[in-house]
């Protein structure tokens, strides 16, 4: 005879994406402490498969990616983001860092686009981590 407590343990352990998503903020705030972008990678790619759809997951996971160095990646995530209709503005302010740091990555890269994330960004509030860099990439890059 076989016991169904396993099953019924496996579906109990099961997080929801909000749980998902939730333990990835948490993680994310400490993205420079060693060992945390990795668990808030891994929770924000299961709050993904739960729901692709969401703007705010593939927002976090671009700037898990920027951290991380991967820029390529990183601006397909934060494209994907304001595609599915993000209205955070660290989006548009790492979508504008990634233009800046690496121009080779995008075709027909030029100041009016990464101003324009930095004029979006700034609009919607800014980037709470980021506010003093928000400004002075505006003023240098956007005057």
């Amino acid at each position: 005879m076989y016991s169904q407590s396993s099953y019924q343990n496996y579906w109990k352990d099961l997080r929801s994406f909000d749980e998902h998503l939730n333990n990835a903020k948490d993680l994310y705030r400490f993205v420079n402490n060693e060992g945390y972008p990795e668990l808030a990678y891994l929770e924000i790619l299961k709050a993904i498969k739960l729901n692709p759809e969401s703007s705010e997951a593939h927002s976090i996971k671009g700037a898990l990616n920027y951290h991380k160095g991967d820029h390529y990646t990183a601006m397909e995530d934060l494209n994907r983001s304001i595609l599915l209709g993000s209205k955070d503005g660290c989006t548009y302010y790492y979508r504008a860092i990634t233009r800046i740091e690496r121009p080779s990555y995008h075709k027909d890269n030029t100041t009016s686009k990464y101003c324009a994330d930095l004029i979006t960004a700034n609009a919607l509030g800014g980037c709470s981590r980021w506010s003093g860099a928000l400004y002075s990439h505006l003023e240098g890059n956007c005057k």
